[in-house]
């Protein structure tokens, strides 16, 4: 990034202008003050932006960076002094567009019913309780199935999914069911149990499975390194007429010319007609 250090010890003279003394203009601050806003583009989306109120006649590049060692460049531009809003990123979409015609409406969709069971061990340990709130006469409802819990559910004693039209909730518990009392079922509980014992191998399975994959997985890669941006603005002052004056100064006194190294037209540079004392000693 440029700095402006280097025109301090320029600009500290006098400054005789077309035969006139007057006072050089002030050395521009270092620091760039940044206003940080949210603004709504033309399109209705809305953009955090970096806005800054620019110096006529310097150059101003926008650099971004994931790890603050390599930059890219983004933007470069020539100011004129007016208000400059950089876009950052998006935080809000723009909205649909009302002339766009209409979706076509989706396909109703029956929703699912879910079921939820609590399972835990026989006494035994031959076979497993279960446990489930009747949706008809909220009494609550036990049964057993004929096969024993495997030990991975009580690492992981959740369960989510669907099978055959019904969403299930299970949640296992280690601690054996000592007050097991099965009654029987109402014809319209049938169906619920059924669903749980005709998949129920299958269930299992997927729960020890699921919890051997967690066992041997590999660990998570880092962040990816965009994940993180940064940004940063430089600036420079460029002398686009190799006169010896930078614009920004030229800009300054609206006399002179940025982009003509003669602005009186007499023949002699601007820089060399108002007689610099670029080293300082009078």
């Amino acid at each position: 990034m440029q700095k402006v250090i280097c025109l301090v010890a320029l600009l500290s003279q006098m400054l005789p202008i077309t035969g006139q003394t007057v006072t050089p203009p002030p050395v521009p601050a270092e620091t760039i003050h940044w206003d940080i806003q949210e603004l709504t583009q033309s399109d209705g989306a809305i953009w955090s932006t970096a806005g800054f109120s620019t110096i006529p006649g310097a150059i101003y590049e926008l650099q971004s960076s994931s790890d603050l060692d390599s930059w890219q460049s983004l933007q470069t531009f020539y100011a004129l002094g007016d208000h400059f809003d950089l876009a950052l990123f998006e935080q809000q979409p723009a909205p649909p567009d009302p002339n766009q015609p209409p979706a076509v409406p989706e396909e109703e969709v029956v929703p699912i019913q879910t079921l939820s069971f609590i399972l835990r061990p026989s006494i035994d340990g031959t076979h497993t309780t279960v446990t489930f709130s009747s949706p008809f006469d909220e009494f609550i409802v036990q049964q057993t199935l004929p096969i024993s819990l495997a030990p991975e559910w009580f690492d992981k004693p959740f369960y989510i999914n669907e099978h055959d039209g019904y969403y299930f909730l299970i949640s296992a518990f280690s601690n054996p069911t000592t007050d097991f009392s099965p009654v029987e079922l109402l014809p319209e509980e049938q169906p619920y149990f059924d669903a749980l014992s005709n998949n129920f191998a299958q269930i299992q399975s997927q729960v020890v499975a699921n919890a051997g994959a967690i066992e041997n997985s590999i660990p998570p890669p880092p962040p990816h390194p965009d994940s993180n941006r940064f940004y940063r603005l430089g600036r420079s002052f460029p002398d686009s007429d190799n006169d010896g004056i930078p614009d920004w100064v030229e800009f300054y006194y609206q006399d002179m010319d940025a982009f003509n190294s003669d602005s009186d037209g007499d023949g002699i540079l601007d820089g060399v007609e108002s007689d610099f004392d670029s080293d300082g000693d009078g």
